[in-house]
């Protein structure tokens, strides 16, 4: 079997976050994986409708979709065990939240990582929006009207 990664991402609600995060899946993850959608009971009819549409896209060979439904809201630490559970082979686990945007490269990297450091058992990758070392602070003030080439010049300004 190839390398592949099983990316599950918990959904609940807010359709612009959800897309955004699953376009740049989608666009920049340059490495096999498997996305799992679990959607924790979202009420939203347009996260139903998105669900639907995503689910009738073409199979891509080695960028698979399996969308989750619970029938109501479990949290996310049980949705996210869904995902643990439902591991076929992967080599690696990636829970991911649904308000994030990947850029280029991102998960080539971070395999890069666990295989250059084969002790590691988990990376927090860098945030706009989080604590203590993880965050890039100076990011915070307007990240939330980026858009996605602001998010890929910052990318290449912290990489470099």
């Amino acid at each position: 079997m190839l390398n592949k990664a099983l990316l599950c991402c918990v959904i609940k609600n807010n359709i612009k976050w959800v897309r955004e995060t699953i376009y740049s899946i989608q666009k920049y993850t340059d490495f096999n994986y498997r996305l799992l959608v679990v959607n924790d009971a979202s009420k939203e009819q347009a996260i139903t409708e998105y669900l639907k549409e995503l689910d009738s896209q073409p199979k891509i060979e080695n960028k698979e979709i399996e969308i989750i439904h619970n029938p109501e809201s479990y949290g996310y630490g049980f949705s996210a065990n869904e995902g643990i559970q439902r591991l076929k082979g992967e080599e690696y686990y990636i829970l991911m939240n649904s308000d994030i945007f990947v850029t280029p490269n991102w998960l080539s990297e971070i395999v890069k990582s666990f295989e250059m450091n084969p002790q590691l058992g988990i990376i927090c990758p860098a945030t706009s929006w989080g604590a203590f070392e993880q965050s890039f602070y100076h990011a915070q003030e307007n990240r939330l009207n980026w858009k996605e080439e602001d998010i890929l010049k910052f990318a290449i300004k912290v990489k470099d």
